[in-house]
């Protein structure tokens, strides 16, 4: 693999690189954002959910993630990667409030807000009933 992918994926060349390499709806996004903030530009971080991510966010085709980490290891930079994981009704859950208000409830959140806890869990219930 030549260092193209890499240069796209990061603009600063430094000895450490942190794929937080998760799937979707686990909290990563928070991670990533923490790490950010606390390594700023000392250590590069890439959060990235698989190669279509790569593919539409950098535009990088027909290469692995897993190709990506394994040349910065043979080019001696230190690679951490940082998976995150949920159980399935905990990803289902994070789902159905991100989209609680256009797509579960078809009104404002600032109404939804107004909704009993029961009627939120009825309707969570009634979509994902196993």
């Amino acid at each position: 693999m030549d260092r193209s992918p890499v240069n796209k994926l990061f603009k600063t060349n430094t000895q450490d690189y942190v794929f937080v390499y998760t799937p979707q709806k686990v909290g990563s996004t928070t991670l990533v954002t923490s790490l950010r903030i606390s390594l700023g530009r000392k250590i590069n971080v890439l959060h990235i959910h698989d190669e279509v991510m790569l593919s539409v966010l950098n535009g990088i085709n027909n290469v692995k993630i897993n190709d990506i980490i394994k040349h910065l290891s043979i080019i001696g930079k230190n690679v951490y990667v940082i998976d995150v994981y949920r159980t399935p009704i905990e990803r289902k859950i994070s789902g159905f409030f991100e989209k609680i208000s256009s797509f579960h409830f078809n009104n404002t959140e600032e109404n939804i807000n107004n909704y009993s806890i029961k009627r939120v869990i009825d309707r969570f219930n009634k979509l994902f009933p196993h």
